[in-house]
């Protein structure tokens, strides 16, 4: 979903846009401060690796994964 984000923002983006998806940033900004505001962010994914979520920072802001039929790359 990050990379769709990320894509769909290249695209609709102008000139005097910021390069990073306002989406992205906001969900990164909940993300990292969060724990300081007591607000817990679920989400839903089938394959949550760094990569899907754009980068390994924002994967280990998630205190709790609740995991169904894992592999040890989870």
């Amino acid at each position: 979903m990050m990379k769709q984000l990320a894509r769909y923002w290249e695209k609709i983006r102008e000139s005097g846009d910021p390069k990073v998806s306002p989406a992205l940033d906001a969900l990164n900004g909940v993300l990292y401060m969060g724990r300081q505001l007591r607000m817990h962010v679920l989400l839903v994914a089938q394959s949550a690796t760094a990569r899907a979520l754009g980068n390994p920072e924002v994967r280990e802001q998630f205190s709790t994964r609740i995991l169904a039929r894992y592999s040890v790359k989870a």
